[in-house]
């Protein structure tokens, strides 16, 4: 930013900026002065009559200052409004995530994708379609810990979702499911929120590690206090095994009970996929939810100025047309 302008293409700015330095210094150095003898200038002599040289200065300071505009414009300038208000309809909503062992077994027996590949993708997909919402991350596995607060900067957010894998940040995460541990941490992330309506999506393969976690019922009682609903994701099929030694061991359980549990006594509602499609038709479900009108405060607004400088350039190239055509009658 310069000078409280905005630049939303500097970097072509600057090359244009240094072809037109070159050019200056090029043309400084080797230009040479053109000479004309007239057939008066003896007489003239004898008049001591002086040139001026002002009109061709004031041609050449003309001209710079329109290749200085053009490359301004090759910048695309913006002004910056550092603070405005604008009238929003959505609710604030905190993911959670689980990142367990669990979820990289694949979601069903037609599949070819794991639990965890088919929450994530269509978790970016959900959190490009809420645009006016709030949206919080929260993981968890062996602990559980937020990721990120509540924001409107999708792309931040699309990063940060890009970056987590199984067992993020370091191979422990992944070995236990806190799911109670998860949902206390985005209700403290929901708990500041002026907003009406206030959701916890949380997307999980399993149930709680039993000697890890806390207890459920506390969570649901903060959750009914705060006003918070809680959607429930359970993915993956409810019985399934993996293989070790020859023998059929269950993996990944999904303990239907309590995520209806969840689902019911916050006003929320449950659902179970193995299917991608599936899984999209409840994120559509989600999208309909009710939402409410509040006022956001926007730190950052631009606003394009381009036709300014092009009409200080339409005025500059008038002034070098008066000065070329009638710069003998200045004279």
């Amino acid at each position: 930013m310069i000078f409280g302008i905005h630049f939303a293409q500097p970097y072509v700015m600057a090359v244009a900026a240094v072809l037109l330095l070159i050019d200056l210094i090029v043309y400084c150095c080797f230009r040479q002065t053109i000479m004309y003898r007239y057939s008066l200038v003896s007489y003239l002599q004898k008049r001591q009559a002086l040139a001026s040289l002002l009109p061709t200065y004031i041609i050449f300071v003309v001209r710079l200052l329109l290749l200085l505009i053009l490359v301004v414009l090759l910048g695309k300038p913006q002004a910056v409004d550092s603070r405005f208000k604008t009238t929003t309809h959505g609710i604030d909503i905190v993911l959670a995530l689980d990142v367990s062992d669990s979820m990289s077994a694949r979601a069903g027996a037609h599949s070819q994708e794991s639990r965890f590949e088919i929450a994530k993708k269509e978790a970016l997909r959900f959190i490009d379609k809420r645009i006016d919402d709030a949206i919080g991350l929260v993981i968890f596995g062996l602990y559980s810990y937020s990721r990120c607060p509540l924001t409107f900067d999708k792309q931040s957010l699309h990063t940060i979702m890009h970056d987590i894998k199984i067992g993020y940040p370091e191979p422990l995460m992944g070995q236990g499911t806190v799911i109670n541990k998860a949902l206390k941490v985005a209700l403290r992330r929901l708990q500041l929120s002026d907003a009406k309506t206030k959701i916890i999506v949380l997307l999980t393969d399993g149930a709680p590690s039993p000697h890890d976690d806390v207890d459920y019922q506390d969570v649901v009682k903060i959750a009914q206090e705060l006003g918070v609903k809680i959607y429930t994701i359970g993915i993956g099929q409810e019985q399934q095994h993996q293989m070790l030694a020859g023998f059929a061991v269950p993996f990944g359980t999904i303990n239907k009970e309590l995520l209806d549990y969840y689902a019911q006594k916050t006003g929320g509602r449950s659902f179970y996929t193995s299917n991608p499609a599936e899984l999209e038709t409840i994120y559509t479900k989600i999208d309909a939810l009710e939402k409410h009108e509040r006022q956001m405060d926007c730190h950052l607004h631009y606003r394009d100025i381009s036709t300014a400088f092009i009409i200080v350039a339409l005025l500059l190239l008038l002034v070098e047309f008066i000065c070329s055509t009638f710069v003998w009658f200045i004279l």
